[in-house]
């Protein structure tokens, strides 16, 4: 006989749970469900997108932010954020309609658009448009931060930087540790700058940051592409610089406050039609690729220290602008044309003679040569070359003085 099978009774239901908030609350924010921000382009949204922007870093909570219009003024982030917005900023204009990307329109004081004002560390900002309307200085502005991460921004028609990074002196911080993914700014404004990395004195500067595929297009007097000044250790991947003509440079590392900039390194760069230049205290810096397929003239360095390869293959050594340095015999340079199958070829300077033959001399043939000075006066030098020159063969070359 089979005995029975004896089956435990089901356990009882567990009583159901008070209505009771939650204990944790979500790890986001939404902005427009929240805060009550209204994306239509015609609602003024500064004070509730402030104080989302608040409530996100106090509560270390991502901010997300609506598609749509979002008419403000100047934001302030008072600390560490995570904010992300709908689309990709960078290419917001390469067909997806405008309903689907977070756009913020400028409608206050002529200000920066949205500033990191104390030091924070970490965080992100992705996914957005700053429409600056010719009002705003600034799309971007950061202070002291410290380890942020900003990728798919648009900043479009500001009078001053669109994204400036200028370490705030009363903080004795730098603006450091940086990365920057896919930031695409343009403004035609006169006087404008693409992007502006600069420092405060012996205080704090810019440093050890780091840009892969940035974008830069600009125009109007006075303006500049990139201006890298009070800094050290940037590093930049895949830049590129656009102008139909109009400015002042392409790229331009200026010495802000003595001995600066740094060790700026670049890893591909189109700076423009108008080229580059640095200033003389600019020293250490690299090119790694510099692009010439579009008649960009060659580096301009006025003694500066600079590295620089060409995509065409030439190396460049330190040229001033106009072929004249500060004094005879600083760092002046030129390109000297050879004549098929030639051998030898002379260099006449183009200006007063040297006081004395005591110059060093550097040589970058753009064919692979063997070379030896023959001769030097002081109002040109004479060069042998072991390889006849090729046809529309070059020898860049620069003399400088150690006095």
């Amino acid at each position: 006989m089979i005995p029975p099978i004896r089956i435990a009774p089901a356990p009882a239901p567990a009583p159901a749970a008070a209505d009771t908030p939650l204990d944790n609350p979500p790890r986001w924010i939404d902005a427009q469900y929240d805060f009550g921000v209204i994306p239509d382009g015609v609602t003024d949204n500064t004070a509730a997108l402030q104080a989302a922007i608040n409530e996100a870093c106090a509560s270390y909570r991502k901010l997300i932010l609506p598609p749509g219009d979002m008419l403000c003024g100047a934001l302030t982030i008072p600390g560490t954020i995570r904010m992300e917005g709908a689309g990709s900023g960078d290419f917001a204009y390469g067909g997806m309609p405008a309903s689907s990307i977070s756009r913020l329109l400028y409608a206050g004081a002529p200000a920066p658009m949205i500033t990191i004002a104390q030091a924070s560390a970490g965080g992100s900002i992705e996914g957005l448009v700053l429409e600056c309307g010719g009002i705003a200085t600034t799309g971007l502005r950061m202070r002291s931060v410290l380890g942020m991460k900003v990728s798919d921004l648009y900043m479009h028609n500001f009078t001053g930087s669109g994204l400036l990074l200028d370490p705030d002196p009363a903080l004795v911080a730098n603006c450091m540790f940086n990365e920057f993914h896919r930031v695409h700014v343009c403004s035609n404004q006169p006087g404008s700058i693409g992007v502006h990395l600069t420092g405060s004195g012996a205080a704090c500067n810019t440093c050890h940051n780091v840009f892969s595929m940035t974008r830069i297009e600009f125009g109007g007097a006075g303006s500049y592409g990139l201006i890298v000044g009070h800094s050290d250790n940037n590093v930049l991947i895949q830049t590129y610089i656009f102008t139909a003509g109009t400015g002042v440079r392409g790229v331009y590392l200026k010495n802000e406050y003595g001995g600066f900039p740094i060790s700026t390194e670049f890893h591909h760069l189109q700076a423009s039609v108008l080229g580059y230049e640095q200033d003389e205290h600019a020293n250490d810096n690299f090119i790694f690729g510099y692009a010439q397929d579009n008649a960009q003239p060659d580096p301009i360095t006025n003694g500066g220290r600079l590295f620089c390869v060409s995509t065409n293959g030439g190396a460049f050594p330190s040229r001033s602008i106009g072929g004249l340095g500060t004094k005879p015999g600083s760092n002046v340079a030129g390109i000297q044309p050879i004549a098929l199958g030639a051998t030898t070829a002379t260099v006449n300077f183009e200006w007063p003679a040297e006081p004395d033959r005591n110059y060093a001399i550097q040589l970058t043939p753009t064919w692979f040569t063997r070379f030896a000075i023959t001769s030097k006066s002081t109002t040109g030098f004479t060069v042998a070359l072991d390889t006849p020159a090729p046809g529309g063969a070059n020898v860049h070359w620069a003399i400088a003085r150690t006095g």
